[in-house]
């Protein structure tokens, strides 16, 4: 007969070739599900970034067109200020230069009475700006249109990107 401490052995024995089988098993079982996953991660991750890199570049060509558009018309505008320009520069040479219609006669007295009270002064028909002061503000007047060109096409850039 078969006697109790054999049957013990060969019942922990078995038991422990079983438990080490069935963790060899389900260990590989896991491992796979694991690769599956990381398998189907790694394919959605590949395809997410094709699709975000594919959508930058379209963004990119888009914004790019929009910026030479913008350029065109950027240069268009400043044609048409140059030649505004000209025309302005003409129009003074062909007055003499500017005016200031405001300017007062400096050779107005005042009254020594002090009772009395002040004249107003006679407003001059017209100084004349000097040859220094007149293309400063001819200067000023070009730079004032080229930051009102740029801040438009800023404008215009903002706007489109903000559309689309």
């Amino acid at each position: 007969m078969i006697d109790l401490k054999t049957t013990v052995i060969a019942a922990t024995a078995s038991l422990a070739l079983g438990v080490f089988s069935a963790w060899s098993l389900t260990a590989d079982y896991k491992e796979a599900k694991y690769k599956a996953v990381l398998s189907e991660m790694r394919e959605n991750a590949a395809m997410a970034l094709f699709e975000a890199q594919k959508s930058a570049v379209e963004k990119e060509r888009e914004n790019n067109r929009l910026a030479q558009e913008l350029e065109v018309q950027n240069a268009k505008h400043r044609q048409e200020l140059a030649k505004v320009e000209d025309e302005l520069r003409g129009y003074v040479n062909e007055l003499g230069g500017l005016y200031d219609r405001y300017a007062t006669c400096s050779s107005a007295s005042v009254p020594p009475d002090t009772a009395t009270a002040p004249q107003p002064t006679a407003p001059a028909s017209g100084a004349r700006l000097s040859k220094k002061l007149e293309g400063l503000l001819l200067s000023e007047s070009k730079r004032a249109d080229e930051a009102a060109t740029y801040a438009q096409t800023c404008y215009n850039w903002i706007k489109r990107l903000r559309d689309d």
